[in-house]
C-alpha cells in the first residue's frame, strides 16, 4: 500500500505530464473571506467578499460581473455557470484567467476564464487585461 505521499506525488506527475487537463480557473473553501483576481499577466487583486454588491452573468455562461464597493470586475471565457453556486455562497478563493491558449482544453464541468477586467470605481480608467 503506497503512502499518501507517494500517492500525491503521482498525482502531480500525472497532472504535469497530461496536457489535455485544462489549467484550474476558479479554486474554492467554505470559509473565504476574500476573492483574490489573478490575470494572465500575473497581475492580482484581493477584494474581500463583504464589500460584494452584486453579481449578474449572460445566459451563454462567457461573461460574468462582479461589482464590490470599489471595482467592477467583468470576466470573459466558457462555461462561466460552473462556479455560479460557489459565489452566491461566497466560497471562491481565488479566480485566475490563463489567455487564449488555454481555450482549446476548456472542459464543459470546469469553468474557463480566457481573460478579465477590472475597474476602480474611484479612477474610472479601464485596465483591459
Amino acid at each position: 500500500m503506497s503512502s499518501l505521499k507517494e500517492r500525491i506525488e503521482a498525482r502531480l506527475r500525472q497532472a504535469k505530464t497530461d496536457k489535455s487537463l485544462p489549467p484550474p480557473c476558479v479554486a474554492s473553501h467554505p470559509t473565504s473571506k476574500d476573492l483574490l483576481l489573478i490575470d494572465e499577466n500575473c497581475q492580482c487583486w484581493q477584494l474581500p467578499w463583504s464589500c460584494l454588491q452584486y453579481s449578474s452573468r449572460n445566459k451563454d455562461g462567457d461573461h460574468f460581473h462582479l461589482s464590490f464597493k470599489t471595482h467592477e470586475v467583468w470576466l470573459y471565457g466558457k462555461y462561466l455557470t460552473e462556479p455560479t453556486q460557489s459565489l452566491a455562497r461566497r466560497e471562491i478563493v481565488s479566480i485566475r484567467a490563463f489567455g487564449s491558449k488555454h481555450t482549446k482544453r476548456s472542459r464543459p464541468d470546469h469553468a474557463f476564464v480566457e481573460r478579465m477586467t477590472v475597474t476602480s470605481k474611484d479612477n474610472p480608467r479601464i485596465l483591459v487585461l
